[in-house]
């Protein structure tokens, strides 16, 4: 009995050895297969977070212009903007009036004398228009007038005509009669009394015949009259016309002549788009100071932009762009490419630029880009046009999904060192 509770023991433990190294063996197994899905999983996410990139933009304004250098209009001298005929985006043509600018002093009662003449010479030439209007209704009455009795008279000489063949026909037949009767007269074949009858007879239409000639004759002699009336008249109304003319065309010209001494027409010289403008009605601009761009039609497009000086010194030849033009919804129309083609190395006043920008104390860069396509295309198709307003989509910086995150810690880290 003894034996056998010393050899038990051992027996359990020869049983229980291999059980509890299998469970130190298992959990080996587990804690490898942690420690390698782990460092797969963190693998794998540095991949993710270095594969995905986060791209940086920056807008800037910009318009579509041809390749053909846009006509700029400045003021001529010091002056007010008296009236503005355009705006941004309008076609015009060669000698349309862009604006018209004010030299015009106010004296010391707040009268300006120039247009007081003006005005009184306006008025006169209105008067003189009255009058002409007035002499041509009493022209073109008496004309019609005249008109009329020369119808009238023409009537009558038709019929006065017809009166006096008639007449000639009747007296030649009279005269034959008479000379018939005459013969058989001498032979005894008629009576002295009957001969006497037709003569009466033949005398009485040679009196008719004469007297339809005068009335002829008369009607004539007053139709030339009424004629030579007529154009009497017209010739005197003419020459009024001529004379009201002559006065409102003196008269017009004194009145541009004041205009002109203190109005000054910008007039486009040539066609094109309205694609700048800095100017609005009533205020007030120097001599040599920008108003307008016009940019001219048939030249290959170009996009321009402005871009501030914070901006161009990560900018590059070849960069790419993403534009959206204004008027085409991005999430219709979608983005178009475009590519730097030249930056510009010399700072312009924002104030001198056509478009609006957000900082107008900030120097800008003029930048130049090539379009990929002349049209945008969305639920439709539109032809790109000269003078389109753009925004351009400058990529910054091309960070992975782990430096944008971390960028906050390193920027920390950076301002404490």
């Amino acid at each position: 009995m003894e034996r056998d509770g010393l050899i038990r023991p051992q027996v359990l433990l020869h049983q229980q050895g291999p059980k509890a190294a299998s469970i130190v063996i298992s959990q080996s197994n587990a804690m490898a297969s942690l420690a390698w899905a782990l460092c797969v999983s963190v693998t794998a996410l540095l991949i993710i977070l270095f594969s995905i990139r986060y791209k940086q933009t920056l807008p800037s304004p910009g318009v579509l212009e041809s390749s053909i250098p846009p006509l700029e209009f400045v003021s001529p001298a010091n002056a007010r903007v008296a009236e503005v005929f355009v705006v941004e985006g309008q076609d015009i043509a060669k000698g349309d009036v862009l604006a018209v600018l004010s030299k015009e002093v106010i004296n010391g009662a707040g009268y300006n004398a120039e247009e007081a003449s003006i005005a009184q010479l306006a008025l006169q030439a209105s008067l003189l228009e009255k009058e002409r209007k007035l002499s041509e209704q009493i022209f073109l009455a008496n004309r019609n007038q005249l008109k009329a009795r020369i119808s009238l008279l023409e009537e009558k000489l038709d019929r006065l005509n017809e009166s006096v063949a008639l007449g000639a026909a009747r007296l030649k037949v009279s005269g034959a009669n008479l000379k018939s009767l005459s013969q058989l007269l001498e032979n005894s074949s008629v009576s002295k009394l009957q001969h006497d009858q037709q003569q009466l007879h033949y005398l009485d239409a040679a009196q008719n015949a004469n007297n339809v000639e005068l009335n002829k004759l008369e009607a004539e002699s007053k139709l030339a009259d009424y004629r030579l009336e007529k154009n009497k008249a017209q010739l005197e109304y003419f020459n009024t016309r001529a004379t009201y003319d002559q006065q409102l065309g003196q008269i017009q010209h004194k009145i541009e002549s004041l205009e002109n001494s203190h109005l000054i027409r910008i007039v486009s010289n040539g066609d094109g788009i309205v694609t700048g403008m800095a100017i609005r009605k009533g205020m007030a601009v120097t001599a040599n100071q920008y108003l307008f761009e016009v940019n001219r039609p048939n030249g290959a497009l170009m996009v321009t932009l402005f871009v501030p000086s914070n901006i161009v010194g990560k900018l590059y030849t070849e960069q790419p762009l993403r534009l959206s033009f204004d008027g085409f919804p991005v999430n219709e129309y979608g983005y178009y490419n475009a590519t730097i083609s030249e930056i510009g190395g010399t700072p312009l006043d924002p104030r001198e630029t056509p478009l609006p920008l957000q900082n107008p104390n900030q120097s800008v860069f003029k930048v130049t880009a090539e379009l990929e396509q002349n049209y945008v295309d969305g639920p439709d198709t539109h032809p790109l046009r000269n003078g389109y307003g753009l925004t351009a989509h400058f990529v910054t910086e091309n960070l992975s999904l782990l430096e944008f995150v971390l960028k906050p810690l390193i920027s920390l880290r950076a301002k404490n060192q």
